[in-house]
Formats: structure tokens, C-alpha cells, sequence
């Protein structure tokens, strides 16, 4: 497969641009409509940045032709390439967990029982070991590290690295709990939210798409991890574009969907949802998607619900506490509580 440098600057660049105009938005639907931004706000801007640096690099490397083994291949450009695909491992190791633990975060306060709760932190604390341990082996994997970029193509160069399997497995690792967070960031967590919930089907299966989409980028994982396995030579091939490649499609991709999560308060505002709903979940994923227990009169707008917030008597002045306005059959039997 073909991997033509204009065409991977034009896609980087579109995802760059899609990246922050989405993040744009949430912010906006964040301090809009609710009183955010909150910690899960903050740390998607942090990734933002990161991976804003990790694709302007790539990019540059692409349109200078700094690239090792790639289209026209020369000495110096393959260590100025190492050593910029280098840099670049950082930033996606970094921005990678980042956007996870964003995620996260959204859904940690949506949790209902303890086994979501140990579910959701299992996956931080995880995420945080594969990623330090990640970064640790890459700085000391050539010692001193600026052999990693200078032994191209240079005999004369001093020093040496580690077995090159072990940096495939420390990367193959990271790549499976990647994939795993998706699953169960996208997919798992939604479901145990949802199970015994009663709503209306369609609303519940708005719910499932929009705390899901993060999982998509998963499928950018698996492509990437296949030409992880093809560079199994020590000696740096043609197979370090697409992983970089790939590495910015499923970062954007998580950047945008995550973000999208976030929308609902638009598109309530829009017409698009109906934000009527007697259910639970439904109430308290207004905290994660922009809006808050206590409601101002321009969020019960937004939302098409003064009905619902207010004390009990549809006044909607937002004076009433959260279990006044929660109807009485959206509660679950006790059976589906836990």
C-alpha cells in the first residue's frame, strides 16, 4: 500500500483542523449550557495539543522528505526522520492515554455501582503503568537515545541498543490496551450503565451511540498494530509511515468522537433530540454532556424540559432539589438497582 506523502499532509492536516473545531464545539456546549469545563474538558485540550504537535511533525517530515526508507531515501534524511518519529512515539504515547483518561473521567460520573467504579479505575491505573513503562523503555532503549536516530546509515556512530523484540512487545502491549479501553470505555461501560434502565429504545440506543463512538478508533488500532508486526527488523523500513499514519487517524478519530459525546445539549437545542425522557440515566448524563442538578432558566430552554426542573408544580424556576423533580416511574425496581 502506498503512502503518498501529499496525500498524508492533506489528511493530516483536515484531521487537525475537524480535531479542534470539534473540541471547539464541546467547550462551547460545555460552558453554554452547563458549568464546565470540567476535568475531562481540560485533559482533551491537553491531548489536543499533543497531538496537534504530533501531526505538524509528521507533516513536516512529509513535505521536506524527511523519511527514513521512504520515496526518495538518503542518510540524512533517515536520521533526521528517526529522530523526529522518535519525538513523536512521545507525543502519541502521552496524548493516547490522555484522551482515554478524558473519557474516563466523563464516565466516572455516571457510575452507578461499585464494579463500574472499579471497572472505570482499573483501566486508569493500567493505562497509567503501560504508558510510563512505554515512555521509560523508549528513552532507554539505544543508550545514549540520539543513537536510536544517529546508527542510520552510520557505522561510525557510538552505542547500542536493547533487543529489538522487547520494543516490539512493550509497543504490542500498548497497542492491546488501547483497543481494550475502547471496548470497554465504548462499548462495556455504556451497556452496564443501560442494563435494566426503562426508556424509550430509541433513547436508549442515543445514549449507547453517543458514549460509544469513542470505540471506532479502535479499528485505526488494529491497522496500526498490523504494520507493527511487519517491522520486525531492527533496521528501520518502509512500515514506519503507515504507523505514524495510522497513529494520527486513531487519535483523531478518538478526539473527534469523545468530543461528539459531548453534543447532546446542542442538539437539543436544535430540535434534533428530544430532551423529554423519565429516566435516571438520562438525568444524570445531563452532568457529563453540559449541564448540572441545579438548572438556570436558559438550561431548562436548552433542554425544552422548565417542566421538569421545577419543584414539582411545572413552574421551572429551578428552585426544587434533584429527587423533586426525578418522575416517580423512572425509578427502577429494586432488582435492576445494582
Amino acid at each position: 500500500m502506498g503512502y503518498d506523502p501529499t496525500g498524508c499532509i492533506v489528511v493530516c492536516l483536515v484531521f487537525v483542523v475537524a480535531a479542534w473545531l470539534f473540541t471547539a464545539v464541546r467547550l462551547y456546549v460545555r460552558i453554554h449550557f452547563g458549568k464546565g469545563p470540567f476535568l475531562d474538558d481540560l485533559l482533551a485540550v491537553f491531548a489536543m495539543f499533543l497531538f496537534t504537535a504530533y501531526t505538524l511533525i509528521f507533516t513536516y517530515c512529509q513535505f521536506v522528505g524527511s523519511v527514513p526508507l521512504a520515496i526518495h531515501p538518503s542518510p540524512e534524511s533517515g536520521r533526521e526522520g528517526l529522530k523526529h518519529f522518535f519525538i513523536c512515539d512521545m507525543l502519541y504515547t502521552a496524548g493516547t492515554y490522555l484522551m482515554k483518561l478524558s473519557f474516563t473521567c466523563m464516565l466516572l460520573r455516571l457510575v452507578q455501582t461499585t464494579l463500574q467504579f472499579v471497572v472505570l479505575f482499573v483501566i486508569m491505573i493500567s493505562g497509567a503503568a503501560v504508558t510510563l513503562a512505554s515512555i521509560i523503555h523508549a528513552s532507554l532503549f539505544c543508550h545514549p537515545p540520539s543513537y536510536h536516530w544517529n546508527r542510520f546509515d552510520n557505522p561510525s556512530a557510538q552505542g547500542h541498543c536493547e533487543a529489538f523484540w522487547s520494543r516490539m512487545v512493550m509497543t504490542l502491549v500498548q497497542g492491546v490496551w488501547i483497543m481494550a479501553a475502547d471496548i470497554i470505555l465504548g462499548l462495556v461501560i455504556p451497556f452496564m450503565l443501560l442494563w435494566g434502565m426503562r426508556m424509550h429504545p430509541r433513547t436508549k440506543l442515543s445514549i449507547r451511540v453517543l458514549l460509544g463512538l469513542g470505540s471506532l478508533a479502535s479499528i485505526a488500532t488494529i491497522i496500526r498494530l498490523v504494520y507493527l508486526g511487519i517491522a520486525t527488523n531492527p533496521q528501520i523500513s518502509w512500515a514506519i509511515i503507515p504507523i505514524a499514519f495510522w497513529s494520527i487517524i486513531e487519535q483523531g478519530v478518538s478526539i473527534l468522537c469523545i468530543a461528539a459525546a459531548t453534543w447532546k445539549p446542542l442538539f437539543v437545542k436544535l430540535g434534533a433530540l428530544d430532551p423529554r425522557d423519565e429516566s435516571p440515566v438520562l438525568l444524570q448524563t445531563r452532568d457529563v454532556l453540559g449541564d448540572e442538578a441545579g438548572f438556570h432558566d436558559h438550561d431548562n430552554d436548552a433542554f425544552g424540559s422548565s417542566g421538569q426542573t421545577g419543584s414539582g408544580n411545572g413552574s421551572g424556576d429551578g428552585s426544587g432539589s434533584r429527587s423533586s423533580w426525578v418522575p416517580k416511574n423512572a425509578i427502577p425496581s429494586s432488582h435492576n438497582t445494582d
